[in-house]
């Protein structure tokens, strides 16, 4: 995701990987293609307002990734990832949550 690739020659991958590991409850789980080898949510460069059915597939794929590894809340750091995947969750009718990494964050502390 370019949240890590465009974040600096190492990316920032680590830092929101030990805030959610550290929430007491939560089990995290990695996705199969992660930090530098992610796939796009379709949210990059505007893609949903140029190209909004690419966007919604790409977004989909995300979906079908985190619900194979049984995934029941989808976290992350970027709002047009969060838009462009809620959207996917929407339309599937999935049972899957969608965060930003500092609504998870506020949830964990009652906040």
């Amino acid at each position: 995701c370019e949240r890590g690739r465009r974040m600096g020659s190492e990316g920032v991958y680590e830092a929101p990987r030990k805030v959610i590991e550290s929430i007491p409850g939560l089990k995290f789980i990695e996705l199969p293609k992660m930090k530098v080898n992610s796939t796009c949510c379709g949210g990059c460069g505007m893609l949903k307002l140029t190209n909004p059915d690419l966007a919604l597939k790409m977004a989909f794929k995300k979906l079908e990734e985190a619900r194979g590894v049984g995934a029941n809340v989808i976290v992350s750091g970027c709002a047009s990832c969060k838009l462009n995947v809620t959207d996917a969750v929407r339309r599937a009718n999935a049972k899957i949550e969608f965060l930003d990494l500092v609504e998870l964050a506020a949830v964990a502390l009652d906040v």
